[in-house]
């Protein structure tokens, strides 16, 4: 999935997120050309949820243990993104 939103030419950054089985599973990606660090997005949004998550610059994932936080995930990786565009 994430491989074929960076295919689209208006697509620079990728956020993904998705509750299963009471845990949550968070993924990022970009285009190389940007100087977004998925990693570091992707730690901030994980330890707003109780979890943790990493990887490198263009592509990381994470994860936490409480589905509940599946809105506090979007709200700080919604945050995150605006931060980027400031």
């Amino acid at each position: 999935v994430l491989d074929g939103l960076k295919q689209q030419k208006n697509i620079l950054f990728a956020f993904l997120a998705a509750s299963y089985e009471d845990k949550l599973i968070f993924l990022s990606s970009r285009k190389n050309f940007t100087g977004i660090d998925c990693s570091k997005i992707l730690k901030e949004i994980c330890l707003a949820c109780g979890g943790k998550g990493g990887g490198q610059p263009d592509i990381a994932r994470g994860g936490a243990k409480a589905a509940a936080m599946f809105e506090t995930g979007l709200k700080k990786a919604s945050e995150a993104v605006k931060k980027l565009l400031e």
